[in-house]
């Protein structure tokens, strides 16, 4: 599928889950650290834990491919998931790795630094996170002293990599998160000045407890054609490692009660794997919310 869009979609489509249904698709955490801190995003509460502040090694990333071997039905793979993987010195021989064994390869980058021009030929799908309506927001967002500069930075970078995105064939994506209250036309300033090939847009939804939702219904997939929010589409077709090698349930649980295993210190099979989440499968799926995931989503009336 070329269009992210259609790819999003397809990966969050819940009709037909069941307790059979396996991952298919994977983020790699290949650091948690993050160079800039938005006031909305957990990572700035695991800076102030001193959590997943590490890169992963060259061992690390074994230990990730060996479970993408014994699982055996991942198609794609993503190296990122709360921390800016573009710090990692070793972006583009990971990607060439995941490439050679036939994996579709995608990332998502703040673009704080540029250093992923080697690495896109090995990158099927790129999509820059931006997340400002506007000047004032970024500046809000950020609250750094130095804002103008980071955003000027941003703005350059994500211009050169348009550049070279064409070169290799490849477009560029970005995507960006509507907080309660925004609207697509929020970001009508930014959307003509930044390049881009696709542009599309997720709600607001919870990382382990951050967010308060108020309300709102959790994890619903893209912005223009929701799903309903149970099952979590994240719990069935989504496997994920931080950087500290901990195997978690979803893309959207950051802290201690969402880690299902360690792929450092359990031995990984796919048996031990599915059997430890079977539970809140099971639960999904009779519309039951497990505690683990209270807020994250609201409980609903079956058929709701």
């Amino acid at each position: 599928m070329s269009s992210i869009v259609e790819r999003i979609r397809h990966v969050s489509d819940n009709t037909n889950f069941s307790l059979d249904t396996k991952v298919i698709t994977a983020k790699l955490e290949l650091t948690g650290i993050c160079p800039m801190q938005c006031s909305f995003c957990y990572n700035k509460i695991m800076k102030e834990k001193n959590e997943r502040q590490r890169i992963i090694s060259d061992y690390d990333f074994k230990l990730m491919l060996d479970a993408m071997d014994e699982l055996g039905t991942i198609k794609e793979i993503g190296l990122f998931y709360m921390g800016e993987s573009t710090i990692h010195p070793k972006l583009c021989d990971y990607y060439r790795i995941l490439k050679n064994r036939g994996y579709y390869t995608y990332l998502t980058t703040n673009l704080f630094v540029n250093t992923i021009t080697d690495a896109i030929p090995y990158i099927d799908s790129i999509k820059v996170s931006w997340n400002y309506r506007n000047e004032n927001d970024f500046k809000d967002t950020i609250k750094s002293d130095n804002w103008k500069n980071t955003m000027n930075n941003l703005i350059k970078n994500i211009k050169n990599l348009y550049i070279e995105c064409h070169k290799n064939g490849h477009t560029l994506s970005i995507s960006s998160v509507l907080r309660p209250g925004d609207t697509t036309k929020d970001y009508c300033e930014y959307m003509k000045l930044l390049p881009h090939d696709e542009w599309y847009f997720l709600p607001m939804q919870s990382q382990g407890g951050l967010v308060d939702l108020s309300g709102r219904d959790g994890v619903v997939g893209d912005f223009n054609k929701q799903v309903s929010p149970l099952p979590c589409w994240s719990l069935f077709n989504g496997f994920y490692v931080d950087c500290e090698l901990n195997v978690r349930t979803c893309c959207y649980g950051n802290d201690s009660k969402h880690i299902l295993m360690n792929l450092n210190k359990d031995k990984f099979t796919k048996e031990e794997y599915y059997a430890r989440k079977k539970e809140y499968m099971k639960m999904h799926l009779h519309h039951k919310i497990p505690n683990i995931c209270t807020n994250c989503l609201k409980d609903q009336e079956e058929g709701d």
